[in-house]
């Protein structure tokens, strides 16, 4: 167990969380909300990173089926 925690905290190749998430796809997930609900930066980023891919999630099944 203490090897994999350190893995973790060195964000090993099973780190947690966002950290290693590709900022190119945190714009990318800012910019569809922005474009589909009109949601600002500042109100897109107030959430956490599970709650915006959830949003999005979301949004681009709406926009499916539409």
């Amino acid at each position: 167990m203490p090897a994999l925690l350190g893995r973790l905290r060195d964000g090993g190749p099973h780190a947690g969380g966002i950290r290693g998430y590709p900022l190119e796809r945190v714009y990318q997930e800012v910019a569809q909300l922005g474009r589909h609900v009109h949601w600002t930066h500042t109100e897109v980023m107030s959430f956490d990173h599970a709650e915006r891919r959830r949003w999005l999630r979301a949004v681009l099944a709406q926009a499916e089926r539409d």
